[in-house]
């Protein structure tokens, strides 16, 4: 009886220094505030929804302003866009690619969209390179993103034709929907 006590007891103030020392108010605190006005010792980047905050997501790699998370997302801090870290691994057509997007859970989360035209766009990088699964042309963009191949499918159509745009020379197209492509699922980071 007198150990149960005793751990008790030694449990008790453990979780005091631990609630001590995690609200920063230890030495060092550079006095930022969280999303719910709270001070802590790092800035935090919200999300909308009630869903998960950054800030306790585990960052993996960081490339300028995108930052990768263990559950497989990764951040756009300059758009608050949150992507995919891989595309869906196969070519689908844009039906297939849409359905997709909006039932993918990555990290969690249930507010998975295509992107637009737009916004992949706005993942090209010319001054940076790597060679995607399919061994074709390189892309340009983020390595943090990993693609299939060079061509994602992306939000808009217009009769029987949809956008998509090309990371191997930045081109946007707009093609049949039956044909094949990948798809790379967004979300707003908010």
């Amino acid at each position: 009886m007198k150990k149960f006590v005793f751990f008790l007891n030694l449990t008790a103030i453990t979780t005091f220094f631990v609630l001590l020392f995690s609200t920063g108010t230890h030495a060092g605190c550079t006095k930022d505030i969280d999303c719910k006005g709270n001070r802590v010792c790092e800035k935090s980047i919200c999300v909308d929804q009630g869903q998960k905050e950054s800030s306790q997501k585990k960052i993996i790699a960081k490339d300028g302003r995108f930052i990768a998370y263990a559950d497989g997302t990764v951040l756009d801090t300059n758009t608050n866009l949150m992507w995919a870290a891989m595309d869906i691994g196969a070519n689908i057509n844009w039906y297939n690619a849409k359905s997709y997007c909006e039932n993918y859970r990555g990290g969690g989360y249930t507010d998975w969209r295509m992107p637009t035209q737009n916004e992949l766009a706005g993942l090209y990088d010319a001054g940076k390179t790597y060679t995607p699964k399919c061994d074709a042309s390189p892309v340009h963009l983020t390595e943090l993103i990993h693609l299939t191949c060079y061509c994602l499918w992306a939000s808009e159509m217009r009769e029987s034709e949809a956008a998509t745009f090309c990371f191997n020379f930045g081109y946007r197209y707009w093609i049949p929907q039956s044909l094949y492509y990948g798809v790379l699922p967004v979300r707003s980071g908010k």
